[in-house]
């Protein structure tokens, strides 16, 4: 569709119909789960717990300087905004 801004009606060329064919999906029985299959092989080779990233919280549970009191006091900041806020 064209428009015309001038405000002079003049006619405007038509809609083309659609010439390309669709493809029909294939019928479920012949469908592939081949990327769900893999997708639940590396689900399943995932380790449950990440060691390294308990040792690492661990580290920062036994740090008395974490966390920092910078992020504390931002923390306060953005509580004390919400509460304010409700009526």
């Amino acid at each position: 569709m064209q428009v015309n801004p001038s405000g002079k009606s003049e006619p405007v060329n038509g809609v083309n119909a659609l010439t390309a064919t669709r493809r029909s999906a294939p019928p479920a029985e012949e469908a592939s789960f081949s990327r769900l299959d893999n997708l639940r092989l590396a689900l399943d080779q995932t380790p449950a717990v990440r060691d390294t990233e308990v040792l690492r919280a661990k580290k920062l549970v036994g740090d008395v300087q974490y966390p920092p009191d910078e992020t504390v006091r931002r923390i306060a900041n953005l509580l004390a905004i919400h509460l304010s806020e409700r009526p």
